[in-house]
């Protein structure tokens, strides 16, 4: 046999072996891995099965309610007001994301619907409880109208990789116009990937890229052998 019909052989089987170990793979990266639709409910939904998810909550003075969000199809969003007039950083809306024992998240994004009132707020940002809230992650410039605004993305940084513990995240809003001001959220979405962690003891699954990997290498150092006898 040929060395390239030996390798296309190789690799055929070597795909047949990527497709029956996909299942034992990590997750596809940038997956979304749960939502807040804010529905009427603080709950979140199409949450990956080796995840946590808390309730949204809202921290702050005033007293949170759900809106219609006029989005299509038309459902609720959760609004809340009384939003600092300058830059100062103080009520937000909040939710944690935690890993299961025995898995790990990379968390890539978090994108979410957003729209002010009239005299609602014209900044906003996401900080962490990776650095106690000190950084903004994200922040945002919000447009002197009452449009919604969609899939507003905040790209989370390699610091969000492999995580084997609980990271809650504060959504602040400021620079209102009023206190009366209100601002609503809606579809929020977390994306990344999740993966099983090895323990001691344990053999870790090769990802199918390496597998593939091995097994050309394989195959190469056969059939030079072959053309030396």
């Amino acid at each position: 046999m040929s060395a390239v019909n030996f390798l296309n052989k190789l690799a055929i089987t070597a795909a047949g072996a990527v497709a029956t170990l996909g299942i034992l793979a990590p997750a596809s990266h940038g997956a979304v891995l749960g939502i807040y639709t804010l529905d009427n409910t603080l709950s979140a939904s199409s949450v990956n099965p080796n995840l946590t998810f808390s309730n949204f909550s809202y921290t702050g003075s005033a007293t949170p309610t759900f809106f219609n969000d006029n989005n299509s199809p038309t459902g609720q969003a959760y609004a809340a007001n009384n939003w600092s007039s300058n830059s100062t950083i103080g009520n937000f809306f909040s939710f944690t994301v935690n890993p299961q024992t025995g898995y790990q998240m990379t968390l890539d994004s978090i994108a979410l619907d957003e729209r002010r009132s009239s005299t609602g707020i014209h900044n906003w940002e996401i900080r962490s409880s990776l650095d106690n809230y000190t950084t903004s992650l994200a922040s945002f410039n919000v447009p002197d109208n009452e449009n919604w605004r969609s899939g507003q993305t905040a790209n989370l940084s390699s610091l969000f990789a492999n995580l084997n513990s609980a990271v809650e995240f504060r959504i602040y809003g400021n620079n209102a116009e009023s206190s009366v001001g209100t601002w609503r959220l809606d579809d929020v979405k977390v994306n990344g990937s999740v993966a099983a962690v090895s323990t001691p003891g344990e053999t870790a699954v090769p990802e199918p890229g390496t597998i593939l990997g091995s097994l050309i290498v394989a195959g190469l150092g056969m059939t030079m052998k072959r053309k030396q006898k």
